[in-house]
């Protein structure tokens, strides 16, 4: 079927676009925003302690909140978990073969680490997506304020989780001729989908996913950084630990 292979080659440009362009616009928002005065107690001391504690607070997932619960710990696992699959992820597009030789580490070993560490780490991000949703359904607060487009985008992480685990699940995974893949996009010259197994619904659920990200609330990954520096006074700064 030429026109589906056609229309499958150029999706992965559509979704590039559709992603840029939503971020372009959401940045243009962020910008034309203004942030209201908002008096901090203790004030830090310089820029570099104002970012530290925005640091603190963004690592943390510490907001205005007290103590933990079982839902930011969910929310803590699933952000950590989603920060280390986006470093594991760099090794489909290229691999590291002097870091490793310094690391003391043979190919082999490489790969056997990559699939139980993407799989322990896909699944316990699974598993917070999992409860955070059960989390919403139980809170009658949280379901007032959850829209279609919110249990939409958290359904469409959860599937992005589940693919990406199943396909690890069913074996290891030829990384070959998903870079070549991933090279010919990038030279323009997209070629078939990689014969790997799952690989196909993977990718075309995480495409789903990344033109869906700009219009939804999972932004905030981005959106923290510029709401938190528009709160750092030219003078003096955001007070470190708030």
């Amino acid at each position: 079927m030429p026109y589906a292979s056609l229309a499958l080659g150029c999706l992965p440009y559509l979704t590039a676009t559709v992603l840029a362009l939503g971020l372009a616009r959401r940045l243009g928002r962020w910008r034309r925003a203004k942030t209201p005065p908002a008096p901090l107690f203790p004030a830090a001391t310089s820029r570099p302690a104002a970012w530290a504690g925005i640091g603190r607070e963004i690592c943390l997932l510490a907001g205005r909140r007290a103590t933990w619960t079982w839902g930011i710990a969910a929310a803590w696992a699933l952000h950590a978990a989603l920060a280390l699959m986006a470093l594991g992820h760099l090794r489909v597009l290229t691999d590291f073969p002097r870091l490793w030789a310094r690391l003391g580490l043979a190919p082999q070993a490489v790969d056997r680490l990559a699939d139980v560490s993407g799989s322990l780490l896909g699944g316990v991000a699974l598993a917070a997506v999992l409860l955070l949703a059960l989390r919403r359904l139980a809170s009658p607060r949280l379901r007032a304020i959850t829209r279609p487009g919110d249990a939409l985008t958290l359904a469409l992480l959860g599937a992005v989780l589940a693919s990406g685990l199943a396909m690890r699940l069913a074996g290891p995974v030829d990384l070959g001729p998903v870079r070549a893949y991933f090279a010919a996009l990038a030279r323009l010259r997209p070629v078939p989908l990689p014969d790997a197994p799952g690989f196909a619904a993977h990718f075309l659920l995480a495409q789903a996913l990344a033109a869906a990200l700009p219009f939804s609330k999972l932004l905030h990954a981005l959106g923290v950084f510029p709401a938190k520096a528009g709160l750092v006074a030219d003078s003096g700064g955001l007070p470190a630990g708030t």
